[in-house]
């Protein structure tokens, strides 16, 4: 992958997901406010609304992404890297804001 925002995120899913720099975009934009819409997302990237939620479904359905709840009020899920990756190594932060390990 390009960079490493989503390094080690899915490393275990449809291996035929195309990592484009807008989806590693969105990824960061979920993992950032996980309670964002397609349309946040869309206006922070100059994307129409239909555009990231294309990509979205994508990100779905392999595996990448989850949605708990409704459209409205629910939040983003980012699947967990896969077991023997560190944290850090997907750029998740501990409580202090610092890098886990």
């Amino acid at each position: 992958m390009p960079n490493d925002i989503v390094e080690g995120v899915g490393d275990d899913i449809d291996e035929n997901v195309d990592f484009t720099q807008t989806r590693e975009q969105i990824v960061q934009f979920m993992r950032d406010n996980p309670k964002i819409s397609a349309s946040g997302i869309g206006k922070r990237m100059g994307l129409e609304t239909r555009a990231v939620q294309a990509h979205i479904q994508t990100l779905k359905q392999s595996g990448v992404i989850g949605r708990v709840g409704p459209a409205m009020g629910g939040h983003w899920t980012i699947k967990p890297p896969k077991k023997g990756k560190t944290a850090s190594a997907a750029g998740e932060k501990n409580s202090n804001g610092e890098n886990s390990r």
